[in-house]
């Protein structure tokens, strides 16, 4: 859960300054990762996903959220061009999604050889 919080608090805060003058694109992408987020947090704690035969889909799903990143950073790389992108922290955003997908791959590595 704090992984999805983590999420969601760097998306909500790069769009913001990413889309700083476009508030319409700002809300539409605030909802998107708040519903997907929640989502996610809604399959990572149901009883009906805790079997170990779920482990891939959960973190296909979690997975798959932070993935969602792509769309708001190719809208605005085509929008604004990479010169501001890059100012406004696109190394870094993308720093931290390759982080987070080698967590990701870490915990899915670890738990199956603990089957």
């Amino acid at each position: 859960m704090g992984i999805i919080t983590l999420i969601q608090g760097c998306f909500i805060s790069g769009i913001y300054f990413g889309f700083y003058c476009e508030p319409y694109l700002q809300r539409l992408y605030w909802t998107m990762i708040v519903v997907l987020g929640s989502l996610t947090a809604t399959i990572l704690l149901s009883s009906k996903f805790q079997d170990q035969k779920w482990r891939g889909f959960r973190v296909a799903v979690f997975v798959c959220t932070g993935l969602s990143a792509f769309a708001p950073i190719t809208h605005a790389l085509f929008l604004y061009g990479l010169k501001r992108s890059m100012n406004v922290g696109l190394p870094y955003y993308l720093t931290e999604g390759a982080m987070i997908a080698f967590a990701a791959f870490i915990y899915e590595v670890r738990n199956s050889h603990a089957v």
